[in-house]
């Protein structure tokens, strides 16, 4: 079982899940598979996943893609994933702040478990770039994800994901499917970003104000 790997990878490098760092570890397979199908992965594509973790989606995604990078912000998992991944040479791991990160040049999607914590500003960060992905894949509080798609609640984060792309949720996640277990339900929420903004990006802001 997952939950066993886990906590002997975690036991192994004497790490543990940092509450600051929003860390919750997924060890549901069936979620892992429908993350990886939702997002149509071919061997010619450029992911990049935010907050590897322990490596259990890197993994599986390295099997699909031409390439994977990683940008991990703990330092200590960063440690742990070169070792686990030692002459992979597919995988460019970086240790840094995911806000921070400097989006590739080329074609790329985003496939990711993220901190709750951060969704909103991360999707900012890889909507409002100038070279957008074409493709976000992303584990997200149940909540945060219906915003997004207005089901419920809508809120400017509704509208600013919406001007870049069309979200829709794939599945729901429950607490269970994760160590340790988050107080909420996740959902995978997946977006398919349009070739263009319906607003022009620079023009947002003064739309919002509107």
């Amino acid at each position: 079982m997952l939950i066993d790997d886990l906590k002997s990878l975690l036991q192994k490098y004497d790490l543990w899940a940092k509450k600051r760092l929003g860390q919750h570890f997924l060890v549901d397979e069936a979620v892992f598979e429908k993350i990886i199908e939702a997002a149509y992965l071919t061997l010619e594509d450029h992911v990049v996943e935010v907050g590897p973790g322990t490596g259990f989606l890197t993994e599986r995604l390295l099997k699909k893609v031409k390439q994977v990078t990683a940008v991990e912000y703990d330092a200590a998992m960063v440690s742990m994933i070169k070792a686990t991944f030692a002459g992979v040479k597919n995988l460019y791991l970086i240790h840094q702040d995911a806000l921070r990160f400097q989006v590739p040049s080329g074609p790329y999607k985003v496939v990711a478990n993220i901190p709750y914590y951060i969704t909103s500003p991360l999707l900012k960060h890889f909507l409002q770039s100038e070279n957008r992905p074409s493709l976000m894949v992303l584990l997200v509080q149940k909540e945060v994800a219906e915003k997004v798609c207005g089901i419920s609640n809508k809120s400017m984060i509704t509208i600013e994901t919406q001007v870049f792309g069309g979200p829709e949720i794939i599945g729901i996640v429950p607490a269970s499917s994760f160590y340790p277990k988050p107080q909420v339900d996740s959902a995978i929420l997946k977006i398919k970003v349009y070739p263009k903004p319906l607003i022009p990006a620079d023009q947002l802001w003064d739309f919002l104000r509107l």
